[in-house]
């Protein structure tokens, strides 16, 4: 799922449980550098950012920072967010504190035409395609106190059915959490319907 993005910031939500050491901003560019020209290129990367010592859920956000003002700087816009890991029952089962989310770009969202869309690919390596429900926002989602679904069902302007394309660098799908937050540059293609 993504929305549209009047008004809201980058603020991450909770951490994860386990906490990591931090990686230096060079290291952080580096991973950013390195995921984006995996993207670009269509090339698998061999260790996922998890996988190194010192990336958590933290980092992961830094990076996800690095790899968005790397695609604006190359002309591209977020125009959301996609969100990951809603059902608390992963959450436990991945030892999370709450969901995750990455940017989404012009680039990648694309809506149909009468409930039909033809979409190209370059470069596949390994698609998926995942069903999604898709809304865009009026106004910020303001939480204060307890999260409350009222209050932010009455932030959303549309909602529509959608799919996304999804194609993952990393060898046999095997990935954690973290490695969820540059998950933008993994949707190849996402669709939606009229709203």
């Amino acid at each position: 799922m993504y929305t549209d993005e009047p008004g809201v910031d980058d603020r991450r939500p909770a951490r994860a449980a386990r906490p990591a050491m931090s990686l230096s901003p060079k290291e952080v560019e580096g991973i950013a550098r390195e995921l984006l020209t995996a993207y670009e290129t269509a090339q698998m990367v061999s260790v996922p950012p998890s996988g190194r010592p010192g990336f958590g859920l933290d980092t992961a956000y830094q990076v996800e920072a690095a790899l968005k003002k790397f695609r604006e700087a190359a002309g591209h816009r977020a125009v959301g967010r996609k969100v990951g890991y809603a059902s608390k029952a992963m959450w436990r089962i991945l030892k999370l504190e709450t969901l995750v989310w990455a940017h989404m770009y012009d680039n990648t969202v694309h809506y149909s035409d009468r409930n039909s869309a033809t979409l190209s690919i370059a470069h596949p390596r390994s698609l998926k395609i995942e069903p999604e429900i898709v809304f865009g926002l009026r106004q910020p989602v303001i939480v204060e106190g307890a999260p409350d679904a009222a209050a932010a069902l009455g932030s959303v302007e549309w909602l529509a059915i959608g799919f996304e394309i999804i194609d993952c660098p990393f060898p046999e799908w095997k990935f954690q959490p973290s490695d969820f937050t540059q998950r933008s540059w993994w949707a190849r293609r996402c669709g939606c319907g009229p709203n």
